[in-house]
């Protein structure tokens, strides 16, 4: 029995690498909820711009998002923020804001388009109720 126990160990810690190499390789910032700190969902909902990098405050903070990714947890410090979302291939600016953010409080920010329209539309939304349901679809 002691010698089942090293093989198995170790493909404990390849299946962990292999898993957080691929989380790393995706971009995505994995972070829990803060309590110092204002917690905002990023989530692409679109699939026409292709993968998207989103930048707070001239910072790249989320990069090759893709609509089939779940949402993105950010921890950002209250007030307020400069967002830009650019196309990962390319990085042409497709949408940018400026939102106003508070201690412990939850937000959605999603980046969207219209099936008629060639522009795209930055959602934002506040409060745990409404964050829900935006994650959510609804």
């Amino acid at each position: 029995m002691k010698n089942l126990k090293l093989p198995v160990l170790t493909a404990t810690l390849l299946l962990t690498a292999t898993f957080t190499a691929a989380q790393a390789q995706s971009g995505l910032q994995r972070l829990s909820a803060d309590t110092d700190a204002a917690n905002v969902y990023f989530m692409v909902d679109t699939g026409r711009a292709g993968a998207v990098d989103l930048f707070v405050d001239g910072q790249k903070v989320v990069a090759q998002a893709l609509a089939t990714d779940a949402a993105t947890l950010l921890n950002l410090t209250p007030g307020s923020h400069d967002i830009l979302v650019k196309t990962a291939y390319d990085g042409m600016t497709i949408a940018q804001s400026t939102i106003n953010v508070a201690l412990d409080q939850w937000y959605a920010l999603g980046v969207q388009n219209n099936d008629t329209a060639t522009d795209y539309d930055l959602t934002f939304v506040s409060g745990s109720r409404n964050v829900q349901q935006f994650l959510d679809g609804n």
